[in-house]
């Protein structure tokens, strides 16, 4: 039997999927199976635009809407089509690439990875989701505070990509479009009270998913500020941390 969940809210990079990772474990897989044939929804709420985020949902079989671009998106999981989005304008996202072109190794706003080096940012496109960008460590918090000085704008510092230490990611959307914006906006299309969701995540940009949670999970590698907000503290994203939290709180 159940319990009264009836979506589950899912990050992927360190939580289904080792970070930059697209393989999802056999266990994991299960899960996912076991709880959507427990008349359970699942959807995917990740920092990735969609193609970037496809091969993880194709493997796990998601259909339902989910959340894309760190929360700028809300889109049908097997087509793309978006229903909801909100995005930042030209300017404001020239300044962000701006202040990260100096120290960026890739910036990634749009589909695709583009090499620091390339980007021109009075080339960057009206209407951008999302802006992402793997910079030093040392450099996170400071630039982080900076680009929240622009207007209509939130940053959010993520996990450390490829396993690395010195660099940290960083991701920017519309102030209303973290993942905080993009789950009300998926409850709210799905009709779906928060009372009935839980959400697991890894990062500090999930505190913001948190916010639309009745059941808060943290997995065992998650940021201490997420662990410390978590209801529930499972496994590492190494040995199918995500698949404990499907037994333990969604499944009986």
């Amino acid at each position: 039997m159940t319990t009264d969940i009836k979506l589950v809210l899912t990050d992927l990079d360190g939580t289904v999927v080792g970070h930059a990772y697209n393989i999802v474990s056999d266990a994991n897989l299960q899960a996912c199976r076991d709880v959507e044939a427990a008349g359970v929804s699942i959807s995917a709420v990740t920092g990735r635009p969609f193609q970037m985020a496809l091969p993880i949902l194709r493997q796990l079989g998601l259909t339902q809407l989910s959340v894309f671009n760190g929360g700028a998106v809300v889109a049908d999981a097997l087509t793309g089509e978006v229903v909801w989005e909100r995005t930042i304008g030209a300017e404001i996202a020239s300044k962000c690439v701006t202040l990260l072109q100096p120290v960026a190794e890739i910036i990634d706003y749009g589909d695709g990875h583009i090499a620091a080096a390339e980007v021109n940012p009075a080339k960057v496109v009206a209407n951008t989701f999302s802006i992402w960008a793997a910079i030093p460590t040392e450099q996170g918090e400071q630039l982080q505070h900076i680009i929240q000085t622009l207007p209509d704008v939130v940053a959010h510092l993520n996990q450390r990509p490829w396993g690395r230490q010195d660099v940290v990611g960083i991701q920017i959307t519309h102030a209303e479009a973290d993942k905080e914006h993009g789950v009300r906006a998926l409850l709210d299309i799905l009709g779906v009270q928060s009372a009935h969701t839980l959400a697991i995540g890894d990062g500090s940009n999930d505190l913001p998913l948190f916010h639309h949670a009745n059941v808060k999970v943290a997995m065992g590698n998650a940021e201490v500020a997420l662990r410390t907000a978590a209801n529930h503290v499972v496994s590492t994203v190494e040995v199918d941390g995500w698949a404990e939290a499907m037994r333990k709180y969604v499944l009986k």
